[in-house]
């Protein structure tokens, strides 16, 4: 399920902007190298790195916890709440599209935001006097990153389902049910397809990298709040994490599988792909999750490739394979249609 957060851009918000024409969100703190290479799985791993260079700028661990929570557990899919300005009148509202990437900025010319994520923002603002008294204290507190799930999940999501009113109707020139497609994506990425699979597939590949597969290559693997919940829950096996758990466990160790499956760059792709379908379908704006049918066409067939990447050799699996290889004829006729009808 999506997160929601509030990321102020800047000082009185003076790149919000910059960031809604460039579509991306992105902080500084103070850290002028690529986080990526301090190569830290951990948060205390992070900290130790970073608490002391943060220090001597006169900042502390709160600033590492954000530049920690903006690296590594804001996910694709979450939600952010961005101020466009100062006072807080408006709200830019995006989607996380990206993991954390870095950039080259100039600092000299006051650029300061080389910590960066991909945002796909939506068509319309909220405005202050749509949120709650709660929610407007809370958004207004000085600090650059706020996660809001928690107290104010269900308040964004009813807001934004308000945004998003108009829902995906089937097109009345040529009667194709969108919905119809949603849902069959749902059904194909479900916990009992593709969880049970990717669980599977994980398990037989881990165990050929490491002895210690499970605490080197799944606990360390996972963000702080997937380690929670399998801390909490006391899970020990893959098939009882979630696709997004399990996503992540395969993302974070694609290099050392690649070299045991042989994957092309083609692969890596595909397994990108799910996760952004993953986010997709299973967010709170599936009504709004697909607009033509070459995305969709494009999502079944990653799934599809998805499945023989994994290669399971199961005889229903085999009749999924079928059943979606069936709806890809099915979505190019109406494809074909459409464009003899327009020509």
């Amino acid at each position: 399920m999506s997160r929601y957060y509030k990321v102020m851009l800047g000082e009185r918000s003076k790149y919000a902007d910059e960031c809604f024409t460039g579509s991306f969100i992105g902080v500084w703190y103070d850290i002028e190298e690529d986080l990526n290479k301090s190569l830290s799985d951990t948060k205390e791993a992070f900290e130790m790195i970073y608490i002391p260079l943060l220090e001597e700028k006169n900042r502390g661990k709160s600033s590492c916890n954000k530049l920690w929570k903006f690296y590594r557990e804001i996910e694709i899919g979450d939600i952010v709440l961005c101020p466009d300005g100062d006072p807080y009148d408006s709200f830019y509202i995006g989607e996380i599209t990206s993991d954390y990437y870095f950039k080259l900025v100039n600092y000299k010319n006051g650029e300061k935001q080389p910590h960066r994520r991909k945002v796909k923002w939506f068509e319309y603002k909220i405005k202050k006097e749509e949120l709650s008294d709660e929610l407007k204290t809370t958004i207004k507190q000085p600090v650059t990153i706020i996660d809001l799930t928690h107290n104010f999940s269900n308040e964004i999501k009813l807001l934004l389902e308000k945004k998003n009113e108009k829902k995906i109707n089937t097109p009345k020139d040529n009667g194709i049910n969108f919905q119809k497609y949603v849902e069959l994506i749902r059904r194909y990425i479900d916990q009992s397809v593709i969880g049970l699979l990717l669980s599977q597939f994980l398990e037989n590949t881990l165990q050929s990298i490491s002895n210690d597969w499970w605490q080197e290559l799944v606990v360390k693997k996972l963000s702080d709040i997937q380690l929670k919940t399998v801390k909490r829950k006391k899970i020990n096996t893959l098939d009882r994490l979630d696709n997004a758990a399990l996503l992540n466990i395969l993302i974070q160790n694609l290099n050392e599988i690649s070299n045991i499956e042989y994957l092309l760059e083609e692969d890596k792709n595909t397994i990108y792909l799910m996760k952004n379908i993953r986010n997709r379908i299973e967010g709170h704006f599936t009504n709004k999750a697909y607009d033509n049918l070459f995305d969709i066409l494009r999502d079944f067939d990653s799934i599809l490739r998805f499945l023989k990447l994994i290669n399971i050799e199961q005889e229903d699996i085999q009749k999924i394979i079928d059943e979606i290889k069936n709806i890809i004829l099915e979505i190019m006729r109406y494809i074909l249609q459409d464009e003899q009808k327009n020509s």
